[in-house]
C-alpha cells in the first residue's frame, strides 16, 4: 500500500512570492521518497507563483516518482490539505484559467497513468509533516 502527503506554500506573499513544496511517500509505513524544495520567483521559469501552483508542484513530484518506481498498478492514497487540488484531482471541480492551470493539467495527465489512486482532503493539522517540508525555507524566516 502506497500513502503520500503533499503541501505547498507561497511566501512572503501569495501570489508572486517564493514557493515551497513538500511531499512524502510511504510504502507500508516505510518512507520511500521525500521532497522539500524552494523555488524562488523567477527560477525555473516561474515568474507567476502562487500557493496553488506550489500545491500542484508537490503533487506532481509524487506522481512522477511513483511512475518512475513503476507503481502505477498499486493501490495509492494521496492526502493533501488543498481543497482545490483534491477536488480537481477527483474530478469534482473543473480547472479554470488560473495561474495554476498548467500544473493542474499536468497532474491530471499524470494521474491517468494510475489504476487505483484515490485523493483525500485532510485538515492542515493532519498534514503537518508535508507542511513542514514545504515551509522549510519559507516565511518562518520572514
Amino acid at each position: 500500500m502506497i500513502t503520500a502527503y503533499f503541501d505547498g506554500a507561497c511566501y512572503p506573499k501569495n501570489p508572486n512570492g517564493n514557493m515551497g513544496i513538500g511531499a512524502i511517500v510511504y510504502e507500508n509505513d516505510k518512507v520511500i521518497h521525500t521532497v522539500s524544495k524552494e523555488i524562488k520567483i523567477g527560477q525555473q521559469g516561474y515568474f507567476q507563483t502562487s500557493n496553488n501552483v506550489s500545491e500542484y508542484l508537490a503533487l506532481i513530484s509524487i506522481l512522477e516518482k511513483l511512475i518512475e518506481l513503476e507503481y502505477t498498478q498499486e493501490k495509492i492514497d494521496i492526502y493533501g490539505d488543498s481543497q482545490l487540488v483534491i477536488r480537481q484531482m477527483r474530478g469534482d471541480w473543473r480547472v479554470n484559467s488560473g495561474i495554476y492551470a498548467k500544473q493542474a493539467l499536468t497532474a491530471i495527465a499524470l494521474n491517468k497513468k494510475f489504476k487505483k489512486i484515490r485523493y483525500h482532503w485532510i485538515p492542515r493539522e493532519q498534514n503537518e509533516l508535508a507542511d513542514n517540508l514545504s515551509t522549510a525555507y519559507s516565511y518562518k524566516k520572514y
